[in-house]
């Protein structure tokens, strides 16, 4: 309802929104917030329309990566060899969604997600795609389609909020908040739009959106905030109603300020004020490497995943101070976080999140490599310097 207590209205200075979903049956059920790290290989992209802005309508986008894994079009491609190029792309009849991209023979990788356009636009498209002299595509779009946003996505930068609902019978929602604008919008909703059954607009909280139902118990929506830097993302998975009731649920979405969702946060959420404070108590048996600033870690959610982060903060800089010791020939650096480390098997911490997750199991594993030969057994055996900031998200920490 616009203008309630807690409500923050849009482009309100500072207002931070967080969803508040207001419906009879449904009941908030977790919250968790933290921080991601943006692709390191993210390039220009290019939105591009036919003749409006709407999410749902024919477009495509076109955008560097230097990522191999996203140059594929599934088990039956589409390959057309051009001059300088190869166009890579679903095989796929009439005029839906695919995703796939271009070769360059200079290596350069480009990601090429249309919606609505047939095979013959599809190629005339590729055709049409060139690189700058840094590398960046250039598009000579089809007749009919204009560019509606370009530049750099904010992809996977700044602090990531979830906030899930359970509705009715087995319904639930999960709502997705992070900092970004229009072009990452446009870019997370083609990706779900390649996956989709049925498209459509609507409108949450006072905002444009989009609706891509990707099965008759399952939907996606996007929310465009505004240009106050914020992507939302609606899951529902399952959603077991039909169109007119997911409308409703829709309409129940409104804005609101930290207060207001704290305040129908379930008891076991953390809340803002206290995070300080419990994440002290989680590590006062564990051994702190020098100048680490509990302070810097305040994260957010379930006593789980308060405790995974405010953990996985410390691992991260005992391993951060075993490798550049080993590095230099620091024989006392390293020997003393290999020697705390060790004594995880008895952090109470720990302890507490061994039977909830695989994450005790896993510092236990590097422990022991880090204390051992320096390599760690799974599905691969891995050189733990190599391996530990992705395996445990390190890059996400001040350090």
């Amino acid at each position: 309802m616009p203008g309630a207590v807690g409500d923050v209205s849009e482009g309100e200075e500072g207002g931070t929104p967080y969803p508040l979903l207001d419906l009879e049956g449904w009941v908030l059920t977790s919250y968790r917030e933290g921080r991601s790290v943006p692709d390191a290989g993210a390039g220009r992209a290019l939105v591009f329309r036919a003749g409006t802005a709407d999410l749902g309508s024919r477009g495509f986008v076109v955008e560097r990566s230097d990522d191999p894994a996203r140059w594929s079009a599934g088990e039956s491609p589409d390959v057309v060899e051009m001059e300088g190029k190869t166009m890579l792309m679903p095989d796929v009849p009439g005029p839906l969604a695919r995703m796939g991209g271009i070769r360059f023979d200079d290596g350069t990788l480009v990601v090429v997600r249309t919606f609505g356009m047939d095979r013959t636009e599809v190629v005339d498209l590729a055709r049409g795609i060139t690189l700058d002299t840094g590398g960046e595509p250039l598009v000579d779009a089809p007749e009919g389609f204009d560019l509606l946003v370009a530049g750099v996505p904010a992809r996977g930068s700044g602090v990531r909020r979830h906030v899930s609902y359970d509705g009715p019978g087995l319904s639930s929602a999960t709502i997705r908040v992070w900092p970004g604008g229009r072009l990452d919008v446009e870019l997370q909703a083609f990706d779900r739009i390649t996956e989709a059954g049925s498209v459509r607009s609507t409108m949450v909280g006072g905002w444009d959106a989009v609706i891509a139902r990707q099965a008759e118990t399952s939907a996606r929506v996007f929310v465009v905030g505004g240009g106050d830097g914020y992507v939302f993302e609606i899951d529902f998975n399952p959603f077991l109603g039909d169109d007119d009731a997911l409308d409703a649920v829709l309409a129940s979405i409104r804005w609101v300020d930290r207060a207001a969702l704290e305040a129908v946060m379930p008891p076991d959420v953390v809340r803002d004020a206290d995070s300080a404070s419990v994440v002290a108590e989680m590590l006062s048996d564990v051994p702190l490497p020098e100048g680490f600033d509990v302070s810097s870690i305040a994260p957010v959610g379930d006593r789980y995943q308060v405790a995974a982060e405010a953990v996985t903060a410390v691992v991260c800089a005992w391993i951060d101070q075993w490798v550049a010791a080993r590095e230099v020939g620091d024989i006392d650096g390293a020997e003393e976080a290999a020697a705390a480390l060790a004594g995880s098997r008895e952090w109470d911490v720990l302890l507490e999140l061994r039977d909830e997750g695989a994450l005790s199991e896993v510092v236990w594993q590097f422990s022991d490599a880090v204390n051992g030969d320096g390599t760690v057994e799974g599905g691969s055996v891995m050189n733990v310097a190599t391996a530990y900031e992705s395996t445990f998200g390190c890059d996400r920490f001040d350090r």
